[in-house]
């Protein structure tokens, strides 16, 4: 086909340092992008499989926005196994129909460092169900030490992703799970608990958690579906929002003409709500959202993103090829985040 790219390695294509655990998927892309920039996307071998990395980013929009019927599953695969509370997750569903209801689901919810971790944890818990997480009283919190849990990194934890992202007829095989069984036993009891006292009580506070109870007749989700939904709420907002916050202070600390200029433009929006937050003011921090913005830009908290080919997609007609190059159904695309934000 045609398709320029690194040159492969037997029986582990273009992935032996991923694999092997020595480099991010991420740090590697980077090299790729640095040598083919100036292609809109290049090919590798994801192991066995052919895959696609896409450098332009008008071709990323297209993917991930405007062609996004063609992309909508993440290329990771989970258990498929109904017990799993992973298998209903949209971030790991690849049959069409599961994938549809996981993401309406889910979509219910979102209409209209040490401190900032603990921070986090505190606002997450708030959100989703409600109570209050002692994350600053208490050093043994049971959220905020669930929530580093699933992000602790480790051999095995390695081990379990490697083979999530790149041999999945392992994970099928054996049923493995994306999530530890602590973390498993842990929001199991919650969310039975939680569940059990709103069935017998008026609930005053609609909250997240509140959001899927309500949307789970109408759904047909199964306890392990809800109970998976509510802990991916909990760690997308968990971690992320921590990492970001940590960095965004880092920034701030070290350029204190930044921060004036953010204190200000805080101070002043807030004086025209009357010294309080909310949602309207928080849209009015312009410059908050600008800091935020070029944050995550300096300090990707995604290094990659994945995707898979669901429908044939044709790619830019590249100099030397006969035909423009169609991506078939089940190819691998990567999205190389850090490299694209340097």
């Amino acid at each position: 086909c045609n398709v320029p790219g690194p040159n492969p390695s037997f029986l582990v294509g273009n992935l032996g340092s991923v694999i092997f655990q020595k480099q991010h998927i991420g740090l590697l892309a980077n090299k790729w992008y640095k040598k083919f920039r100036t292609l809109p996307y290049v090919g590798y071998y994801k192991v066995f499989k052919p895959a696609i990395m896409v450098n332009d980013t008008e071709l990323v929009k297209n993917i991930l926005i405007n062609d996004f019927g063609s992309f909508y599953s993440n290329d990771i695969s989970g258990s498929d196994d109904p017990q799993d509370i992973g298998s209903g997750n949209p971030f790991t569903q690849q049959d069409e129909q599961k994938w549809k209801t996981g993401r309406a689901a889910m979509a219910s919810l979102f209409s209209a460092s040490k401190v900032a971790s603990k921070y986090s944890a505190e606002n997450v818990t708030a959100c989703l169900f409600s109570v209050e997480a002692n994350c600053f009283d208490d050093p043994n919190s049971k959220f905020r030490k669930i929530g580093r849990k699933v992000f602790q990194a480790s051999f095995w934890s390695g081990i379990r992703f490697t083979l999530l992202f790149y041999f999945p007829y392992i994970v099928e095989l054996f049923a493995i799970s994306i999530v530890a069984d602590e973390v498993v036993d842990w929001i199991e009891k919650l969310v039975k608990d939680i569940t059990e006292i709103r069935q017998n009580k008026a609930v005053e506070n609609l909250d997240m958690f509140q959001v899927l109870l309500n949307s789970q007749k109408k759904y047909k989700l199964s306890m392990k579906q809800l109970t998976g939904h509510t802990l991916g709420s909990f760690v997308d907002g968990y971690e992320t929002s921590s990492t970001s916050m940590s960095f965004a202070m880092w920034h701030l600390a070290r350029n204190p003409d930044i921060q004036e200029r953010l204190y200000e433009d805080i101070s002043e929006v807030l004086q025209k709500h009357g010294n309080e937050f909310s949602y309207e003011a928080i849209n009015e921090m312009e410059y908050l959202n600008m800091v935020m913005q070029e944050t995550m830009r300096l300090n990707t908290i995604i290094l990659s993103m994945h995707r898979k080919c669901r429908k044939p997609y044709t790619l830019p007609q590249l100099p030397g090829q006969e035909k423009p190059f169609v991506i078939q159904p089940g190819t691998p695309v990567l999205i190389p985040v850090y490299a694209i934000h340097q």
